[in-house]
């Protein structure tokens, strides 16, 4: 009997021979694509990654962590390249000189003319770090005239308790090196002497965020007066709660900023006025861009390299072709390229 479905062309790379293909009921074929699809969707799933698509290497699998093993041909020995400009330790000025004079000659003379200096030696040390204190001792008197007792008020900018270089050294630690809350006190403890609970470092960092708040909106300003920008966003946990980390960078600046969403509404506040060029991955967050928009090559690369494990011959091949045609194509961004090369490309 017929079930009212047309045969189903064979699939290649199956191994199955026509014969028993052609012989299979249409349903069975119908349904045996569908399961097919099926596992090659479920197999790309388990197989996505950093390399592969859009996860971040924080999700990958601990197998897949691993040093990526390179070929005999691309390995070489280990620091810069050839011709890589060098980085020599630059020559201080000095706070105390030192001359050193030979003692004695391999004949065992000791005397010696015409002594000049031949090569400098410089030896860096940090000093002995001890903070400066200072107490603030506060008076109350009675007024002479009424009797009312008055007592004296700290200067407004010494309130805090913490001077401005301890507060931006704190800072900088909690802040740009991401050093936790707890190993801050220690290294203030262990390198200044001063002991400092983790109350004190989280109103030293508030104080410091406080104050950069200028020069936040003036980056701000940079990057949204900017002809080209880059934009993207990534989850960013605060105190348990998953909040989004939306940056827009160019060569000048880098603008941040924290949202609760990942939406239009996060995007729009991000660039307020801009209508420059973006430069963005293919998130549906940027397709309402109404101005010019580049579509970044890493995730296109990701992804082609996602259809080049494809199942299925000919999706893989596809992948294979777009993925090495788009390694062909980063360096031409920044390396001229003749006619046909790009005729060939």
């Amino acid at each position: 009997m017929s079930d009212g479905l047309d045969p189903v062309p064979l699939p290649e790379g199956l191994g199955i021979p026509t014969q028993d293909w052609q012989q299979t009921p249409t349903s069975v074929q119908h349904q045996f694509l569908c399961l097919l699809k099926r596992v090659d969707a479920l197999e790309a799933r388990v197989n996505r990654g950093s390399s592969n698509s859009s996860r971040p290497p924080s999700t990958d699998a601990a197998s897949k962590k691993r040093q990526r093993q390179t070929p005999a041909a691309e390995r070489r020995k280990p620091g810069a390249k050839h011709g890589h400009p060098g980085h020599p330790q630059v020559r201080l000025d000095p706070t105390i000189t030192m001359p050193l004079f030979p003692e004695r000659c391999s004949c065992g003379q000791l005397g010696f003319a015409e002594l000049l200096p031949y090569h400098t030696h410089q030896v860096i040390e940090w000093p002995v770090i001890r903070p400066t204190v200072t107490h603030w001792r506060l008076h109350h008197g009675r007024c002479l005239s009424c009797g009312t007792r008055c007592k004296a008020s700290l200067p407004v900018d010494q309130a805090s308790g913490d001077g401005p270089r301890l507060t931006a050294f704190v800072g900088e630690m909690a802040g740009i090196v991401s050093t936790s809350r707890s190993a801050v006190p220690d290294l203030c403890a262990s390198v200044f002497s001063i002991p400092l609970s983790k109350g004190a470092i989280q109103k030293m960092v508030d104080r410091v965020s406080e104050a950069i708040v200028p020069h936040y909106a003036l980056i701000g300003q940079v990057a949204r007066r900017a002809t080209v920008n880059h934009s993207d966003e990534t989850s960013w946990f605060t105190h348990g709660d998953r909040q989004w980390l939306w940056v827009m960078t160019n060569p000048l600046v880098a603008y941040c900023q924290m949202h609760p969403t990942r939406s239009k509404t996060a995007f729009a506040q991000l660039i307020a006025d801009w209508r420059g060029i973006l430069v963005s991955d293919d998130d549906g967050v940027y397709h309402s861009w109404q101005s010019l928009r580049h579509t970044c090559f890493a995730p296109l690369m990701r992804t082609a390299k996602g259809l080049s494990e494809h199942l299925g011959a000919g999706m893989a091949a596809f992948g294979r072709r777009v993925h090495a045609a788009l390694q062909r194509l980063c360096p031409m961004a920044t390396e001229r390229r003749t006619v046909g090369q790009w005729r060939a490309w």
